[in-house]
């Protein structure tokens, strides 16, 4: 019977040995964890700090121009009014919707649940250097085109259209609410590009270029020349604003990359249609001359006069570029934005590692809490031999025991403070080694009276950890579980409590 219970405690030492490593692995990870989040929390707030100080030194940059950006950029100004009068005009167009909420709420309009994720109308985020480029360029890419909304993400997109049960469009939400709350209806279909589901550009840039335009290769005719009348790429044409130029998507791409890459790709730009003609054995994915000439990559030819699209880009103007410094500061500020988003991300990525491990952590500690209550095993004790009495300040010693376990050493020493007869030394003494054995949270089998009115000093010797039995005054934050484990504090439980000491 008792090498049976014996070997029932072995076990039971074995596997609370194993749940208590598995507990402590996890409280690195917690801590792991943690500090990764403290880190990163630093890292966002000195990003912060760096965008605030070059936002300081940008706007002193922006006041000293102030005066010639405004007699320079009148007619890049009246062209963009122009552009979006164009669209306004337009009825029952998402892109009317859009435009009317920046003309007449401006930087509101990017805080909306709805748009915030919206970049603009494809006609309105680039330039064309003159007005018989924009044409040209309008009218190869045609009005849906020109008119369709660009977000950056896929969350962006579905804010724009929710959908009822049945699959309809709940023409009270999305653009279409909006719409409606201004006066504009949504009605047929819109086109949406979603920046982050497009295939953006993977080349080379041209190097120290400021516009960031691709590093495309010249297109060569069998003889080794570039075709003569070659102007360019028509996406390296386009006209960008500084702010749109990088750190768009969360692979740090900008809209040339992007968006006009994949509207452009590798159009060229030739001279006059002839030229385009015969240069046909060179183009790939279409060409367009400046003197009306078209055709697609499919070996589709445009005949026939132009077909105006009222809605065309801006004409940039020589001026309306920002000075380089300014530039330069604004591409740091979009880099450290850009920065920013990364480290929230893995904030995001951090904090659900942590909770997951917390989780864990919980699992097992509560496993090893219910293992010790179900296995109670009942120690054989020897016969009970009389010590010497030990002697402490305002305890009265009600005896001093020493029990053999089998394999095991326990010195138990008991201290009663009134009413010592209600319960048996070996009572006492089964009720403790049980107590003991099972771990924290087992109450003692005596009454409220008896329980207030007992302490003891127990020191139980099992392989090399050493236990020791308290007072109730003693709070959770002093005590540590079976084994090691710590256990939340400011609660009490029971009489006694279990501390864990090395004892070799």
């Amino acid at each position: 019977m008792c090498d049976g219970k014996l070997l029932s405690m072995k076990m039971l030492q074995s596997h609370t040995q194993k749940l208590n490593d598995d507990i402590q692995k996890l409280a690195l990870k917690v801590k792991h964890h943690e500090d990764n989040m403290k880190f990163l929390k630093t890292q966002i707030n000195k990003v912060d700090d760096s965008i605030l100080d070059m936002q300081v030194d940008l706007g002193k940059h922006h006041a000293s121009r102030e005066a010639e950006e405004k007699r320079n950029n009148v007619s890049i100004v009246n062209t963009e009014k122009q552009t979006t009068e164009q669209i306004l005009l337009l009825e029952n167009t998402a892109a009317g919707v859009i435009c009317q909420l920046k003309v007449h709420h401006g930087s509101q309009a990017s805080k909306l649940p709805v748009t915030k994720d919206v970049l603009g109308v494809v006609s309105t985020l680039g330039k064309a250097n003159d007005d018989n480029f924009s044409r040209l360029l309008s009218e190869f890419l045609g009005l849906e085109t020109m008119l369709a909304i660009v977000c950056k993400t896929y969350e962006g997109v579905k804010a724009l259209e929710r959908y009822d049960k049945e699959g309809m469009i709940d023409k009270s939400s999305g653009l279409h609410g909006l719409g409606l709350s201004i006066g504009r209806l949504v009605d047929g279909r819109f086109r949406v590009i979603c920046l982050e589901h497009l295939r953006p550009y993977i080349g080379e840039l041209l190097p120290e270029d400021p516009e960031k335009r691709l590093a495309l290769l010249k297109p060569r005719l069998s003889n080794g020349n570039c075709p003569p009348g070659f102007c360019g790429f028509a996406v390296n044409m386009i006209s960008i604003d500084s702010m749109y130029l990088s750190c768009l998507t969360s692979s740090g791409h900008g809209l040339r990359e992007t968006l006009f890459y994949s509207l452009f790709s590798r159009v060229q730009v030739y001279e006059t249609r002839g030229q385009m003609l015969d240069a046909l054995p060179c183009i790939n994915d279409g060409a367009i001359s400046l003197d009306g000439g078209i055709m697609r990559s499919n070996g589709l030819f445009l005949l026939g006069g132009r077909n105006e699209v009222k809605v065309r880009f801006p004409v940039s103007s020589r001026h309306s570029s920002p000075p380089e410094k300014e530039s330069e500061i604004e591409e740091q500020i979009r880099l450290l934005n850009w920065k920013k988003e990364r480290i929230v991300e893995d904030m995001h990525r951090e904090e659900a590692l942590l909770n997951q491990v917390k989780e864990s952590y919980i699992g097992k500690k509560d496993e090893l809490l219910e293992l010790l209550k179900l296995h109670r095993p009942g120690p054989c004790f020897s016969k009970v031999k009389p010590a010497s009495p030990r002697q402490a300040v305002d305890r009265s010693p009600m005896a001093d025991l020493e029990l053999s376990l089998p394999g095991t050493r326990a010195q138990l020493t008991i201290y009663g403070v009134e009413d010592v007869s209600k319960c048996s030394k070996e009572g006492m003494q089964r009720e403790l080694m049980t107590y003991l054995l099972c771990g924290e949270g087992t109450q003692l089998g005596f009454s409220p009276v008896e329980r207030s009115t007992y302490f003891a000093d127990v020191w139980l010797i099992l392989g090399h950890r050493s236990l020791v039995g308290v007072t109730s005054g003693t709070s959770r934050e002093d005590m540590m579980m079976l084994r090691g484990l710590y256990t939340s504090p400011g609660e009490r439980v029971g009489s006694f409590f279990i501390l864990s000491q090395v004892r070799r």
